[in-house]
């Protein structure tokens, strides 16, 4: 029989920097150890401007389809839904550094190769890396390693090179589960207040990768809150809700089946939002995204008066049927995962779940999530047109950095629940 192992990716939308807060917060024990310190990116960059960082055209579609495809699975029809596709690909990411054979393959397939899976990963936590004025976003790794696992040195080393990771040594007994609570709340400021109960089924395990990512910027163009009305969102019922609004010249797109428009953050981000048109449905927005994503919708530029709703909500997903679906399927299997490049001990993947958060308001927006794979033994100055884009019933939204690779996605069903 395989030993119980959890590698737990827990992806929090977190803005982490050195000015951000301070790493080394944990104190250590006789039973609790650092097994490293890690050399962030420079705390001098604070924005995301001044990094240089880019993904080749291919990387970037690579990434985008990964966030594309995972959300298709994960979405359950009719309810508000939030999901960190940066989040859950550093973590899958961490855990190909592990594996081998066809449990590399398959995991390739999705996220894919070695080379192109470093370069996103770099890419996504050094342009999501920043404090300022305006914002901060922050992605944290770490590995939580049972005392008496032996652990590859090479292994250890990829993490620490490649994905900033720090690594701690415990029993994994109670003190562990408040020190992962506290980690993870630690990088991802206390919005999706974890607590250590989260972890009470890491008694058997003997791994974790932990993932965190939290953002929180400001409009690019305010929204007043003396302009915030009470309006009608057309949900499974009518129900009222508080409408944002703001006017932009920004791109907007609409043809008999979706009506689509773009808004901004500081500091580089931005936001797509995908509503349905009349009696069409969510499926047919995702058939349009996957259209977008193709290159296939030709964009216009245009003055928006935007109505958006205010909401906020939380996200608990289970990730083990979406990722089989998508062809990862050996790592869930005790006959078949092969983690080798972890461990000698035989490991497989026996949880895996994302919890993730979303705030909507006049202010901005924060998000943030956590992801948990366990491992067991067994223009121009022309005038625009004007339209008006009212988000006054189901419709999808993405969130993605200054390079355009999506950190958030998900669908508001109805904004008060």
């Amino acid at each position: 029989m395989k030993k119980l192992i959890s590698v737990i990716c827990i992806l929090a939308l977190v803005l982490f920097l050195g000015a951000c807060g301070n790493k080394y917060a944990i104190k250590e024990t006789k039973t609790f150890k650092y097994l490293n310190k890690v050399s962030y990116p420079s705390d001098e960059k604070v924005s995301p401007y001044e990094n240089d960082l880019s993904l080749s055209k291919e990387d970037k579609q690579l990434f985008n389809e990964f966030s594309y495809n995972t959300f298709k699975e994960i979405y359950e029809n009719g309810s508000n839904s939030v999901y960190s596709p940066a989040s859950l690909y550093l973590a899958t990411s961490m855990l190909a550094e592990g594996a081998s054979g066809d449990s590399l393959n398959q995991i390739n397939s999705l996220i894919g190769s070695e080379s192109s899976r470093r370069k996103i990963s770099k890419c996504l936590y050094e342009l999501n890396y920043y404090k300022n004025k305006e914002g901060e976003a922050l992605l944290a790794n770490s590995y939580w390693v049972k005392l008496g696992l032996d652990v590859k040195e090479e292994y250890i080393k990829n993490l620490n090179d490649n994905y900033y990771a720090t690594g701690f040594a415990s029993n994994f007994d109670d003190e562990t589960k408040s020190n992962m609570a506290k980690w993870i709340n630690d990088n991802t400021r206390g919005l999706l207040d974890v607590k250590k109960e989260e972890f009470n089924d890491i008694d058997d395990m003997d791994l974790c990768l932990i993932n965190t990512i939290y953002f929180d910027n400001k409009w690019n163009t305010e929204f007043k809150t003396s302009d915030t009305t009470t309006m009608t969102f057309y949900a499974d019922s009518e129900v009222n809700v508080a409408f944002m609004k703001h006017k932009v010249n920004s791109t907007y797109y609409k043809d008999e089946y979706v009506t689509m428009g773009r808004d901004s953050f500081k500091n580089g981000n931005g936001i797509k939002y995908i509503m349905p048109n009349g009696n069409y449905t969510i499926e047919d927005a995702f058939k349009a995204l996957k259209k977008d994503i193709d290159g296939n919708i030709e964009w216009k530029d245009v003055s928006i008066n935007y109505s958006v709703p205010k909401f906020k909500y939380l996200t608990k997903m289970n990730l083990i049927e979406p990722l089989q679906k998508l062809g990862v399927i050996d790592i869930f299997s005790s006959e078949k995962a092969d983690f080798s490049n972890i461990s000698d001990t035989p490991l497989y993947v026996s949880k895996s779940i994302q919890n993730a958060g979303i705030e909507f308001s006049e202010s901005g927006v924060k998000a943030a999530a956590f992801t948990f794979h366990g491992m067991t033994k067994e223009s121009d100055d022309v005038p625009l047109e004007n339209v008006e884009f009212v988000l006054d019933h189901p419709f999808i939204y993405q969130i993605f950095d200054i390079n355009g690779c999506v950190l958030f996605m998900g669908v508001v069903n109805n904004p008060n629940k």
